[in-house]
């Protein structure tokens, strides 16, 4: 899958590494036979010899001379020059084949990750979409909301209740202070200073 996607991208681009390698292939090779064409070429002009229709025994002080002729040749300097040209070249080409290489294999990796973030969201989507998910948040809505219900009538009774004993604990505290103070029965009867002291109670509690 990754592989069709990178040659998605690839087309995208209108890119084709590997028609981009064969091409610089065919050339290096093409540089290495006109090198090789030309190299003979020099040597034949220079023994004056045909290169098709060299087919006589040579001997051996000849070979030698041959041998000799073709050395001369090699060291000319214009054969230097152009060998070390075409060296230049071939070392250019091989750079940046590498450095070609190097950008498809970033290219491929870029793909890669690309691929994987779609599959990523392609299951979050699909997860979102899916029935259940929406029924399980329809359920879970359904049921905070029961919850919130029940909490609000559990403090309702329980402010009910803290109202109740608080009611119970004034009077309890109203009959035990006159119990305690038969002489200040009746708030009707009781002196000033005998309500302070008895609203002082009534706010501890």
């Amino acid at each position: 899958m990754e592989d069709s996607e990178s040659e998605a991208i690839f087309d995208t681009l209108n890119l084709n590494p590997q028609l981009f390698i064969n091409e610089t292939l065919n050339t290096v090779d093409d540089l290495l036979n006109d090198a090789f064409d030309f190299y003979l070429q020099e040597a034949s002009k220079l023994l004056k010899v045909e290169v098709t229709g060299c087919s006589q025994e040579l001997t051996k002080d000849e070979l030698l001379a041959s041998s000799s002729t073709i050395q001369d040749a090699l060291s000319d300097p214009d054969v230097d020059a152009e060998l070390d040209s075409l060296r230049n070249k071939l070392t250019l080409v091989g750079a940046e084949t590498d450095k070609i290489n190097s950008e498809l294999k970033e290219l491929e990796r870029q793909s890669a990750s690309s691929g994987h973030c779609a599959g990523l969201i392609n299951e979050a989507l699909q997860l979102y979409e899916d029935t259940s998910v929406q029924d399980m948040f329809q359920e879970m809505m359904q049921t905070a909301t029961e919850l919130r219900v029940k909490m609000k009538k559990l403090k309702t009774r329980q402010a009910g209740k803290m109202e109740h004993e608080r009611a119970e604990r004034i009077h309890n505290s109203l009959t035990n202070y006159f119990t305690v103070n038969p002489k200040k029965a009746g708030l009707s009867n009781a002196k000033l200073d005998d309500l302070h002291e008895f609203l002082a109670e009534l706010k501890k509690m």
